[in-house]
Formats: C-alpha cells, sequence, structure tokens
C-alpha cells in the first residue's frame, strides 16, 4: 500500500500533462486485460506455489508502485491495476474484491491530492456529491457482500468492468467523431 501511496502523484503528474486520447488508450487496455483475467480466472489451476517472505515483499513492493503510479495517471486509485494481479494470487472474489478496495483508498486519496494541487477549477460541489456517494455505496457494498459468494462477487464485478470497459470504449471513439 505504501509503494501505491507515494507513486500515485507521480503518476498524477504524468497523466496531468498526458493527452486523454493516450490515457483513454491505456485505460482500454487494463479494462480489457482485467476484464479478460476475470472471465479465465475460474479455468485456472490452483495458484502458483507459497512464496518466501522476501519475495513477497519484493513482488508487492513492486506490483504497489506499478498500481499507484497507473492509479494516478488514469485516476482511477489502482483498485483496476491491482484486481487482475490478485487474481493470480487469490480465488476468493472476496478477498480480492476487499483487498483491492483497501489498497484503492489509500491510492485514490494520494493521486486525488495531487491531482487538486495540480488542476485549477476543480467542482468542489461535483467532488462532494462523489465523495459522499462513493462513502455511502462503500459501505453498503461491503455490508452486502456478506451476503454473496465468491463466485456471485466475481460475476457482479466482471458486470462492473463491461460497463466500465464500454463507457471508456465510447469516450475513445467519441475523441474522433
Amino acid at each position: 500500500m505504501i509503494p501505491a501511496v507515494v507513486m500515485a502523484p507521480i503518476g498524477a503528474i504524468v497523466g496531468a500533462h498526458t493527452p486523454d486520447f493516450i490515457l483513454l488508450v491505456i485505460f482500454t487496455l487494463f479494462l480489457s486485460y482485467t476484464l479478460y483475467n476475470l472471465i479465465t480466472s475460474q479455468k485456472r489451476q490452483k495458484r502458483s506455489k507459497e512464496m518466501t517472505s522476501i519475495n513477497a515483499i519484493l513482488v508487492g513492493i513492486g506490483i504497489g508502485g506499478i498500481a499507484g503510479f497507473l492509479g494516478g495517471l488514469l485516476g482511477v486509485g489502482g483498485g483496476l491495476i491491482i484486481l487482475p494481479v490478485l487474481t493470480f494470487m487469490e480465488g476468493d472474489f472476496k478477498k480480492i474484491a476487499g483487498t483491492t478496495a483497501y489498497i484503492a483508498l489509500f491510492s485514490s486519496m494520494s493521486g486525488f491530492i495531487s491531482y487538486l494541487l495540480i488542476l485549477h477549477g476543480i467542482n468542489y460541489i461535483l467532488w462532494i456529491a462523489v465523495l459522499l456517494g462513493g462513502a455511502i455505496g462503500g459501505i453498503t457494498g461491503s455490508a452486502l457482500m456478506h451476503r454473496f459468494n465468491s463466485k456471485n462477487v466475481r460475476i457482479l464485478i466482471i458486470i462492473i468492468v463491461v460497463f466500465i470497459l464500454a463507457k471508456t470504449a465510447y469516450s475513445l471513439i467519441a475523441i474522433y467523431t
């Protein structure tokens, strides 16, 4: 989590100076990769062998740093970047969803504060509305997740990713029309 929080502002700085088209292409590619992992994860064998403590720490630092940078770059908090990686390491989608939400919370905060400092003309009323909606949705989702089994959580995640991918692809197409 710490590498994600540290790298998110760097990603935000790069993202603020990157053309929208390139950011949308990168985000579309990550969403496609995430969707592919979610759909094919059921077909994979048991996850890879246990990692040693040092390997787990090094892998965690690397993945966290990359997720933080890309989350800050794309303005998505790193959750959709961490999600496909966790599908390789864990088979229980309830654990994957919880871990992703936890990491994304701090990575998002770090990236968001960076964007507040970099960009001008932020619509604070919209920001507060999204913040409140996100908090209410997060609390509600956490409470409801315990009523679903792992397979149903996976299906819900797939539906959400498909929706976001369609919206992002539409935005990408709209740039050229």
